[in-house]
């Protein structure tokens, strides 16, 4: 697949694979310290998962009946009063065909990579769990213009 490097769309989508590549090696060097989260989980990983198992938090009924309520309404930049809806299939529609095969060649490998961490846990990045697909992936995900 050529994709042309000048493209302002498919170079955020690389930098975007960078930033998922420095999670992934901060995540094998520490693992205890963080945990993948898939966005499609949210809300309800918050008090399922992440505050009781990673943080050790205890969390009432009234906490999560607060973060259920809080969580139905933008944060980014409103006032709280415009009720959130999810954009993931408008955004998805929008995308032209180069930006999705530049997704699926740089940030496929590495959401998959997460997810498989995620599964894992910490003992699979002990492990190595995933270092030869790293490698084969790091090949395969490199920028036209450095090839």
């Amino acid at each position: 697949i050529l994709i042309p490097s000048t493209s302002t769309s498919i170079t955020h989508t690389h930098t975007q694979a960078s930033l998922c590549q420095a999670a992934i090696d901060e995540y094998i060097s520490s693992p205890e310290k963080g945990q993948f989260v898939n966005y499609r989980t949210l809300p309800d990983i918050m008090w399922e998962t992440i505050l009781p198992k990673h943080f050790d938090l205890d969390v009432g009924d009234a906490d999560i009946e607060n973060m259920k309520k809080v969580s139905q309404v933008y944060s980014k930049g409103f006032k709280g009063d415009i009720l959130w809806e999810d954009d993931t299939k408008r955004k998805q529609e929008r995308a032209t065909n180069g930006i999705k095969e530049a997704a699926d060649l740089f940030l496929k490998p590495r959401f998959d990579k997460m997810e498989k961490y995620n599964e894992g846990g910490a003992a699979a990045a002990a492990a190595g769990g995933l270092v030869e697909e790293e490698e084969e992936e790091e090949a395969a995900t490199e920028k036209p213009e450095d090839r």
